[in-house]
């Protein structure tokens, strides 16, 4: 039987992804603590950070509720999304699940949270999207491809 033709069939979902090293960001940081110093400012910073990335995070599920497509890359697209944020970027919800760490990493002042975020972002960058990229291409075509043209993979 032949697998599944999804952007991401694999156990490991880019949301998990992004929430286990979080955590293995905060349990490193307890047991060796490592701190920054970036001020008073950037907790107020790190609020408008989490936000913001909850704002992009809705706009982006919306704008896939819109085009009745699914949000998880383990369920078969339906459309490429080429409204609202993602006129922006090609992966919102990331840039929103990256904001929001960054909004960790700025309010505990926590050089593990920060060396964990760059962790997830490379295997999202590296491996996530480059398998659902190859889909979405495989998929839709052309059309995907002058989406790609048009719109930047982050920002």
């Amino acid at each position: 039987m032949r697998a599944k033709d999804v952007a991401n069939a694999g156990i490991i979902r880019p949301p998990l992804i992004f929430l286990f090293s979080l955590l293995l960001g905060i349990i490193v940081d307890h047991q060796w603590p490592l701190r920054m110093s970036f001020g008073v400012a950037m907790q107020f910073m790190s609020a408008i950070m989490l936000f913001g990335g909850g704002i992009v995070f809705v706009l982006a599920c919306r704008e896939f509720q819109l085009a009745a497509t699914p949000i998880p890359g383990n369920k078969p697209a339906a459309a490429v999304v080429g409204t609202g944020v993602f006129r922006i970027s090609r992966n919102p919800i990331y840039l929103a699940f990256s904001s929001m760490h960054l909004a960790a990493v700025f309010w505990t002042q926590s050089l593990w949270l920060a060396a964990s975020l760059v962790v997830a972002l490379l295997f999202i960058n590296r491996v996530v999207i480059p398998r659902e990229e190859s889909y979405m291409e495989r998929k839709f075509g052309e059309e995907y491809t002058e989406y790609k043209k048009r719109v930047r993979c982050w920002l």
